[in-house]
């Protein structure tokens, strides 16, 4: 007669252990020829055979425990940054927006970035009272603007001041209770950051009165602050109109949402060369051109089509020719 339990019949060995101890083997589904015995001349004991499964119930437990901890929900605190913002696009979506797309052509813009990178990298490198006449602002952290970078920013934020003066209804604000729209003097423009503790726009303020270098130190200034949560309250008041560069994480097109009160917002897709004809040049063919994409908001209550196109295309002109900015400078 066969024993599935039997021991010296699987192992073809010998194993020392008591009906009893055989019989508690059988019904844990124990093989005592994989027991090591403890007893006088090896004999396997009760214990052995308990001991030998607890390993095994142990790790089906660990398992257990991590596939919970796996399926326990976490809750995440509405603070800081994050919690301003919730409750920001919330009145947002009391709003009424209209959306409007267009591409830029960055070849020279690019261009005029290059050239001006050595001069800004020469002016950080040389001008010791930098840090005295630039940062007029007091914060627990340190702000070293000889790291500070020239990227196409501070020009864009140039020319669209440029733009507002030409269009001044972009650079307003809506007072609900007032029932009126307020037309600022100040074009203070505000950059969307993506920080470890949420998405905060601080603005530069007075970018008309700025140079392109003071503008580049400023959001550099406010880029420092944000990520490390020291932002005050005057960085992010006040704002006039809101510029988001989602490009530089992914993505061509958005649809952004109005920074209320504010009543325009422009989102800047990733620049990417496309094949494009020149259109004051139709017999030059196709042509490796690098494209920005532009992604507009606006509050329809406030601004009309019309004049957020053509608002945006002298904003394009500026940034497509951008020698025409010489004449605007202070």
């Amino acid at each position: 007669k066969a024993e599935v339990s039997s021991p010296e019949k699987v192992s073809g060995t010998h194993v020392l252990a008591s009906p009893a101890v055989r019989r508690v083997a059988r019904e844990m589904g124990i093989n005592l020829a994989d027991v090591k015995g403890t007893g006088p001349q090896g004999r396997i004991v009760k214990e052995d055979v308990t001991n030998h499964s607890k390993p095994a119930e142990a790790e089906e437990g660990e398992a257990a425990h991590r596939e919970t901890a796996a399926a326990e929900d976490t809750v995440l605190p509405l603070k800081g940054y994050t919690r301003a913002m919730f409750y920001s696009m919330q009145k947002t979506l009391e709003v009424p927006h209209f959306g409007f797309h267009e591409e830029l052509n960055a070849e020279h813009l690019m261009q005029l970035k290059k050239v001006c990178k050595l001069e800004f990298e020469r002016k950080l490198a040389h001008d010791s009272s930098l840090n005295k006449t630039q940062d007029k602002h007091s914060h627990p952290v340190l702000v070293d603007y000889s790291k500070a970078k020239l990227t196409m920013m501070p020009f864009l934020f140039k020319a669209l001041s440029l733009a507002l003066d030409d269009y001044p209804i972009l650079n307003s604000s809506v007072d609900e209770e007032g029932k009126r729209v307020i037309q600022h003097g100040r074009h203070n423009i505000g950059c969307a950051m993506n920080t470890p503790f949420g998405l905060v726009v601080p603005n530069v303020k007075d970018v008309a009165r700025k140079s392109v270098m003071d503008i580049a130190l400023e959001l550099h200034r406010l880029q420092v602050l944000a990520q490390s949560n020291h932002l005050s309250p005057d960085d992010i008041n006040s704002g006039t109109i809101t510029v988001s560069n989602i490009g530089t994480v992914a993505g061509t097109y958005a649809s952004p949402l109005i920074h209320v009160p504010e009543v325009a917002i422009v989102a800047l897709g990733r620049a990417q060369y496309l094949p494009r004809y020149d259109p004051n040049d139709e017999s030059s063919g196709v042509k490796r051109t690098p494209i920005m994409p532009l992604s507009w908001s606006a509050d329809h209550r406030v601004v009309d089509g019309a004049t957020l196109a053509s608002f945006c295309k002298v904003w394009k002109s500026y940034l497509e020719s951008p020698d025409k900015m010489i004449l605007h400078l202070c």
